[in-house]
């Protein structure tokens, strides 16, 4: 279901397009990394290379691909609760923030 305020749509698809280019940029530096050490090193120190750079995609790449799971199932309650903020410290929309769900700091006179 979409949600009822585009802007929660937009800070979404922007945090998955920087999760998605972190995986991307994450697995280059690996396998560059990977490629540059093979003929440094030899033996069992090769197949302990392997193993432990595996292990560190794969755990980052799903927790990544988990927290925009999250993100995407609790889309109103994170995106939204930042927006409002947002709203009410620009001076926009203040009925639909509360103060007691947040402080907002007054702001400074310019001199």
């Amino acid at each position: 279901m979409p949600s009822p305020d585009p802007r929660i749509e937009g800070l979404f698809r922007a945090d998955r397009r920087g999760a998605t280019a972190f995986v991307v940029l994450l697995w280059a530096a690996m396998l560059f990394v990977f490629i540059a050490m093979w003929p440094l090193v030899d033996g069992p120190v090769r197949l302990l290379l392997a193993v432990a750079g595996g292990a560190v995609l794969i755990l980052n790449t799903a927790s990544i691909w988990a927290l925009v799971k999250h993100y995407a199932e609790d889309k109103e309650a994170i995106y939204g609760l930042d927006l409002r903020h947002l709203d009410a410290a620009r001076g926009q929309d203040p009925d639909r923030f509360s103060g007691s769900e947040a402080h907002v700091p007054p702001t400074v006179p310019s001199a």
